[in-house]
């Protein structure tokens, strides 16, 4: 079975490329399985389940939506296992722009539209900058010029990763990206795999539910602004060189 994770931020289309991805390779043969990971709600079953795409979908809530992830992707991929699927895929919204739900030797994909905005690529962390392939969607809505630079924006923040513009709608583009997919090589197992970036850290109070406002309530590891110069961590040092890091893998 082979396995691809697909991230990106709130309405970039993410599930419209899934769907339409899906028809490519169902037209060939392949059994497709999705488990869709988010926060607090998700109405994109509805939108698989109405093209017989059996789905699984998970709700963090209260948890970190990427701890959450990657504490559930093995029993995702025990569940597509044993109901035989060639392809499961895993979605999930990046809704931090700090999320990094993409693994070592697995096809990660980020999917980002058009009408986000031109700085919107520079706001997003890991889950663009180490990914595969970047989908960017809504092309339609704005013209070749705004796509150029829009997509010279992604370029410089992952440059290594392919581009390829889909058409949520229409499908048109998708061809391209189940191809792609086909490429991708099968796993048996997730155990001893490792991610691409760490998970976005914090053990403080407030995690662990405190709701007060006030320095003395602040316990365990935050991140403070000193507004007379840099940053601040407060409980322990920052982690130093993340980004140096992320760009060396």
């Amino acid at each position: 079975m082979r396995l691809v994770t697909v991230a990106g931020p709130p309405s970039s289309g993410k599930t419209s490329i899934i769907i339409k991805t899906i028809e490519e390779l169902r037209q060939k043969g392949f059994s497709i399985g999705v488990v869709k990971f988010d926060c607090l709600s998700a109405q994109d079953e509805d939108l698989y389940s109405a093209h017989n795409i059996p789905v699984k979908t998970g709700l963090s809530r209260g948890l970190c939506p990427d701890h959450f992830f990657v504490s559930n992707i093995e029993e995702a991929l025990r569940w597509a296992k044993e109901r035989s699927f060639d392809f499961l895929i895993t979605e999930s919204a990046g809704l931090c722009n700090r999320c990094s739900p993409h693994i070592k030797d697995i096809l990660a994909i980020c999917v980002i539209d058009n009408l986000s905005g031109v700085n919107t690529p520079k706001k997003i962390g890991p889950m663009l900058k180490l990914a595969d392939i970047v989908i960017i969607t809504k092309g339609d809505i704005v013209s070749q010029a705004e796509r150029e630079v829009f997509a010279y924006r992604v370029r410089q923040v992952n440059p290594r990763g392919m581009i390829i513009q889909i058409n949520g709608v229409t499908g048109q583009g998708s061809f391209y990206l189940a191809k792609l997919m086909e490429k991708t090589s099968i796993i048996e197992t997730l155990q001893g795999a490792t991610l691409r970036f760490t998970m976005p850290g914090a053990l403080c109070s407030y995690c662990l539910g405190e709701r007060k406002i006030g320095d003395d309530k602040q316990i365990g590891v935050s991140k403070l602004v000193n507004f007379r110069g840099e940053e601040q961590t407060k409980g322990e040092e920052q982690t130093k060189g993340e980004e140096q890091t992320a760009g060396e893998e």
